[in-house]
């Protein structure tokens, strides 16, 4: 008897511990601000440059070419700029991104590297990141060294950017 009473004391306490830890797990997930599953908005594109010390400033969009919103952040005295893009839909920065693609690629005379929604360069001292999703689209560009890691710091922390940074 007193045996039974050990044994579902044990599983009791194994019970406890292992729904506590579920508990935390799920608990510690919905907490992180930066997961690659929660949408990209002006807000966590400000949160993102403002954690590295960049200032944003609002310009006027080019309404020919899609635009509704227009952000460029920048660091003081620093070469390094990401510019967060609204499109009034995905293709138009899709479409955005391939001109501009298709434009650096032919002025460096260099290839970067391209995923699905993204397209990278690190050429000639610069370094070059555009990525989209759904009708929002982030450009950045950089000196290499101090500045482009600074950019590329802030590119980590924005949710459903993807790329080699």
């Amino acid at each position: 008897m007193e045996k039974e009473k050990k044994r579902r004391r044990r599983k009791k306490r194994l019970c406890s511990i292992f729904l506590l830890l579920i508990l935390l797990l799920t608990a510690s997930c919905g907490r992180n601000k930066n997961r690659k599953d929660s949408e990209l908005t002006l807000s966590s594109f400000g949160d993102a440059t403002e954690n590295h010390h960049m200032q944003c400033v609002e310009q006027a969009p080019d309404q020919t070419k899609g635009m509704t919103r227009w952000v460029v952040a920048q660091q003081e005295k620093a070469t390094g700029t990401i510019q967060y893009i609204e499109f009034t839909d995905a293709s138009e920065a899709k479409s955005f991104l391939d001109n501009q693609r298709d434009y650096i690629e032919k002025s460096t005379g260099h290839t970067g590297a391209a995923g699905s929604s993204y397209w990278t360069m690190s050429q000639d001292g610069f370094y070059y990141y555009m990525g989209y999703h759904d009708n929002k689209l982030v450009l950045a560009t950089a000196q290499l060294g101090d500045d482009a890691d600074n950019v590329r710091a802030a590119l980590e922390e924005m949710p459903q950017i993807q790329g080699d940074f």
